[in-house]
């Protein structure tokens, strides 16, 4: 990762905790507690084939990911294995995408 993008996932990071209200999607505790160590965590995973599937613009967009303070709390976010949770989220990113850029 270039020292670009890790700034804007610096910035990603910080803006959707700011909509969570500072705290963990997944177990509520504050992102600022002792111990949190902030990951973004996508809805659908970031494969190579998801990638190659949807774009990065749909598995990166900010509707396919929440803010955790945890491994373990990012392995819980996932929603690897729900094929039409997958499905109508990546309709819903597309149109969103659509919309803004027009």
């Amino acid at each position: 990762m270039t020292e670009r993008e890790a700034f804007e996932m610096r910035e990603k990071i910080e803006r959707k905790a700011e909509d969570q209200d500072w705290l963990c999607a997944e177990c509520d505790r504050s992102l600022h507690a002792p111990g949190a160590v902030l990951q973004w965590a996508h809805g659908f995973p970031q494969t190579d084939g998801n990638i190659a599937k949807y774009g990065e613009a749909v598995v990166h967009h900010p509707l396919n990911g929440k803010v955790v303070c945890s491994l373990k709390c990012n392995q819980t976010a996932s929603r690897r294995n729900e094929p039409l949770w997958e499905a109508q989220m990546v309709r819903i990113i597309r149109e969103t995408i659509r919309r803004e850029g027009t």
